[in-house]
């Protein structure tokens, strides 16, 4: 769309598929040139309809002042203006880190990426999903389909039919009773012959009916 060029920097603006494209090569060395590209920008936001932004910023020379990092930090963060959403792509672990934290507090839709196609995705994923979290699938009750069991429960290894009945084992004997026992059972045998002898037994005189 057009080049922004500064006392220091110069930064390439280009549109693209519901984002623009920055590249920043050089430095801001004041806060009147943050001013600048803040106002620049603005008016390429107005005339495009787009305030979404990958900037890639790993042409940049050395750090910036704390003032003009602090000025810029107030654009990007700012709520009526600017960028609502904003994807750095910088050149070093210890850049992107400090970049993430500061948005965290700032609480600013910003974050930085070490890739353009990381910074890319993150970009445009709430344009494509309609949110920036997805929500597994949930399978309507009285489908058709049904549940597979899970291999590390005990339902997955569960009898599909009852199992057999018991059998006793032909070759098994009962244990032998001891002396004990075999006198209780004795004594018991021989009081049952007493009873039925009493009980068939006609008294004197009489008949068996």
């Amino acid at each position: 769309m057009g080049i922004i060029q500064l006392a220091r920097a110069v930064i390439e603006v280009e549109k693209r598929n519901g984002y623009l494209f920055l590249v920043e090569t050089g430095q801001l060395g004041s806060v009147r040139e943050v001013l600048a590209y803040a106002n620049a920008m603005q008016e390429v936001i107005a005339k495009s309809g787009i305030d979404r932004a990958v900037i890639d910023a790993r042409g940049e020379e050395g750090d910036p002042p704390p003032e003009v990092r602090a000025a810029m930090w107030e654009w990007l963060a700012a709520p009526d203006r600017g960028f609502a959403k904003v994807a750095f792509v910088l050149s070093s672990e210890m850049a992107v880190a400090r970049v993430n934290m500061t948005a965290l507090s700032r609480k600013a839709p910003v974050r930085a990426f070490d890739s353009v196609h990381a910074a890319t995705r993150w970009l445009t994923r709430e344009t494509r999903s309609g949110s920036t979290l997805a929500m597994p699938a949930v399978r309507e009750e009285g489908s058709s389909s049904a549940r597979a069991p899970r291999t590390d429960s005990t339902e997955a290894h569960a009898p599909t039919e009852p199992p057999p009945p018991m059998t006793r084992n032909p070759g098994f004997r009962p244990p032998t009773p001891g002396p004990e026992e075999a006198i209780k059972r004795a004594r018991s045998s021989e009081l049952r012959e007493i009873i039925r002898d009493r009980s068939t037994t006609p008294p004197k005189g009489g008949k068996v009916a």
